[in-house]
């Protein structure tokens, strides 16, 4: 079971400087379903692939988009309380089922977009940082 709570190396030729004074977005990356246990390893990954945002996976201070991964119709109301608590961020879900209403419901949430993965690394971080309309 150790080898489950390990975090794989970080392959360091794909770090990218980013000056330490810097001020990028920051975007929450919220698994609606925290047993899953994988935000943490994916902010790493899109850090390396999305150098223009930081990436958390824990709600602590202000965030400038939150990204709802995963997104499930039966999910509505904790997408209502991320509204609540987070007024001023932009809320981007996304969400595997081809049907439009469940985007609908999603946007009726709170989200502010709801597109159907997959989408690319750049559509994604466009839409992130409110560049995509």
């Amino acid at each position: 079971m150790e080898q489950f709570d390990r975090q794989p190396p970080i392959d360091s030729r794909k770090l990218r400087a980013v000056p330490i004074d810097s001020v990028r977005p920051r975007c929450l990356v919220a698994d609606l379903e925290p047993e899953r246990g994988l935000s943490r390893t994916l902010c790493q990954h899109l850090e390396l692939e999305m150098d223009s945002l930081e990436f958390s996976s824990e709600a602590l201070g202000r965030f400038d988009s939150i990204w709802v991964c995963g997104y499930e119709p039966s999910q509505a109301e904790r997408l209502r309380d991320l509204r609540t608590r987070y007024p001023d961020s932009r809320i981007v879900v996304t969400g595997g089922r081809r049907s439009h209403e469940w985007q609908s419901a999603a946007l009726n949430s709170g989200a502010d977009d709801a597109r159907q993965w997959p989408l690319s690394r750049k559509k994604l971080q466009s839409i992130l940082l409110g560049n995509d309309g």
